[in-house]
This record gives C-alpha cells, sequence and structure tokens, in this order.
C-alpha cells in the first residue's frame, strides 16, 4: 500500500509503478583466482547496525561453511564494513572565529 485517501481508497503500488526481483545487472561473470565463483552483494538497509549485521553475516557464513563440499570454500574478498566501531563518518564545519 503506497497511501490511503480520505474516503479509504487504497492506492497499492501495483496501481501506480512495477516491483520485480531480479540482479542488477544479469550479465556479470565473477572469477577468484582464476576459477569461476559465485558473488554475493549485501547492501546496508537505513538505520541498520553496520558493525552487528557484517559480523552476523561473517558467523553465518563460516557456519555454513562446515557443510560445504571439500573443493568448496568461501572468501569476503571486499568488505567496505568500518574497521573500528569507534570510526565516525561525521564531518562538520570549523567553527567561525572573528
Amino acid at each position: 500500500m503506497v497511501k490511503t485517501g480520505g474516503d479509504g481508497q487504497i492506492v497499492r503500488l501495483r496501481d501506480v509503478g512495477r516491483v520485480e526481483l531480479a540482479a542488477r545487472s544479469q550479465d556479470v561473470s565473477n572469477f577468484l583466482d582464476d576459477m569461476s565463483s559465485a558473488g554475493i552483494r549485501v547492501f546496508r538497509l537505513p538505520g541498520s547496525n553496520t558493525l552487528a549485521t557484517a559480523a552476523r553475516i561473517k558467523a553465518k557464513m563460516q557456519e555454513l561453511s562446515e557443510q560445504f563440499p571439500d573443493d568448496v570454500d568461501y572468501r569476503i574478498v571486499y568488505d567496505t564494513t568500518p574497521t573500528s566501531p569507534n570510526r565516525s563518518t561525521r564531518c562538520s564545519r570549523p567553527s567561525a572565529t572573528r
């Protein structure tokens, strides 16, 4: 539901647009060390705890990897998670001096 009108009318997303579950690009080939691989992208949702989410993903991948066949492994090759929980990404303007 997108909105309700004053008389209770409902405007649904399908009335004004289209929802589709698909790859952002369907022409992607992944290789790691000259071997075919599968890539998984994880995007942060607004308001989510980045460090906690990354920790849960890493723990889950470790858990799942225990059931992988012997010739299957996983690696996290690109991680944009901040390296320190105290790292700040805020910017501020210098104080004006008179």
